[in-house]
């Protein structure tokens, strides 16, 4: 299957699905930046012209939650403090 701008949502939304389904309590994910960006729909504070904010190795904590039939991830508060990230709540 071919990766494009048009296929990358459909596919993230399948993951966060996935994930909303585990039984687990914590689940680590490890993926490339730009698909990243796409999984967590993040798109503020773009690092470079890949279109990821995320830096070589970086980690953070999202928090699943519901918006009508979408499954959303959500960055914690914790980790966008970890960041240096305003906080607001």
């Amino acid at each position: 299957m071919s990766l494009t701008s048009t296929t990358l949502p459909a596919r993230a939304g399948r993951v966060r699905q996935w994930l909303r389904d585990r039984p687990e309590n914590n689940i680590v994910v490890i993926s490339h930046g730009c698909f990243l960006q796409f999984l967590t729909d993040d798109w503020k504070d773009l690092l470079n012209a890949q279109a990821t904010r995320w830096a070589n190795a970086e980690f953070c904590s999202y928090a699943l939650s519901s918006d009508g039939d979408s499954t959303l991830l959500r960055e914690t508060l914790e980790s966008k403090s970890r960041r240096g990230v305003a906080v607001s709540e």
